[in-house]
């Protein structure tokens, strides 16, 4: 930000005291903007700026900038009132930002100082950068892409904690082979009531494994594996797990399932809005269709495969359009 006092600008610079350098980055500020205050914290990797002005007067936002990935975020949070002129500090231990003071309006003379202490809570995220088991519910981001040797490895991301949410962003979690069926996992959901979106997962066994129920499975890109989706587990019966809009294409290794549930007594599973492409099966519900019923299957594009949809053992016992 800042202005020439012609103009206010939207760009964010980063100065490398090691180099002595100035460079702009590629991300800039959601608007142009002057005489706002930020605060960083560091083990986040992440820079909180607070209100300011903009052309139409003073700002309520807040914008958090990721340094690693060099991306910005407007805040769902905001402040009180259209402030300016904050003065803002990072509390490192408690995890919070306090911003102080601050005055209203476009014209300075027309300014009015507030006296306010303002307390911002960051989200509470931690960022993963390797493969790792989750074992404590919070929120977690990846980081950066991941390559894993889907060999040896029986999963890369496992999550035995229930109420996680996993986010990658869009960063990819690649195996270095698609031959593996029972070994790598890119992400394996064993608890409960959690989520795995945005990542980018390809050549290794199974992308994402969910064992638990009340999980939320959304805007993934799975494809080279042999089960991109499977919901299951060793005589467990997964229920209420939502499939939502997932792209699982070109699953052609071994087996080819684009999506699956495998055994035994999964109920109450919805898949919606999802492709489906590509693959050997597009939707196969396999061993245990028995006792595997009431899923829905609603709104999802299912074309291309050798297989486009089965139910292996009984027919009727699900719900389909």
């Amino acid at each position: 930000g800042g202005t020439d006092l012609t103009q206010n600008f939207d760009q964010i610079f980063e100065y490398d005291s090691v180099l002595d350098s100035v460079s702009a980055k590629n991300s800039v500020l959601p608007s142009s903007r002057i005489d706002f205050s930020c605060a960083a914290m560091p083990h986040t990797n992440k820079i909180f700026c607070f209100g300011g002005r903009g052309p139409q007067g003073a700002l309520t936002e807040i914008v958090e900038y990721d340094s690693v990935s060099d991306s910005i975020s407007l805040l769902s949070a905001s402040l009180p009132q259209p402030t300016a002129n904050l003065s803002c500090a990072s509390d490192k231990v408690g995890g919070k930002i306090y911003c102080f003071g601050g005055q209203n309006g476009l014209i300075y003379s027309q300014n009015l100082g507030y006296d306010d202490i303002i307390e911002f809570s960051l989200p509470d995220t931690n960022s993963v950068t390797g493969c790792m088991e989750i074992s404590q519910p919070g929120n977690y981001t990846l980081g950066n892409d991941i390559l894993f040797p889907a060999e040896v490895m029986p999963e890369c991301i496992k999550i035995s904690a229930d109420n996680v949410s996993f986010d990658c962003g869009g960063h990819s979690i690649f195996g270095t082979s698609s031959r593996y069926l029972e070994n790598g996992r890119a992400v394996n959901v064993l608890g409960d009531n959690s989520v795995v979106q945005n990542c980018v997962l390809a050549h290794s066994g199974i992308g994402i494994a969910v064992s638990g129920n009340d999980n939320l499975v959304q805007g993934n890109e799975i494809f080279d594996m042999q089960e991109a989706i499977h919901i299951g587990g060793a005589f467990i019966g997964p229920k209420r797990n939502l499939i939502k809009n997932n792209n699982s294409h070109d699953n052609l290794a071994g087996y080819g399932r684009a999506f699956t549930i495998w055994c035994c007594g999964a109920t109450e599973n919805i898949a919606t809005g999802n492709y489906f492409v590509n693959s050997r099966y597009g939707i196969d519900l396999g061993y245990g269709t028995g006792t595997t019923q009431n899923n829905t299957f609603y709104n999802n594009y299912i074309s291309g495969n050798q297989i486009n949809a089965q139910e292996a053992v009984l027919n009727g016992l699900n719900n389909w359009s």
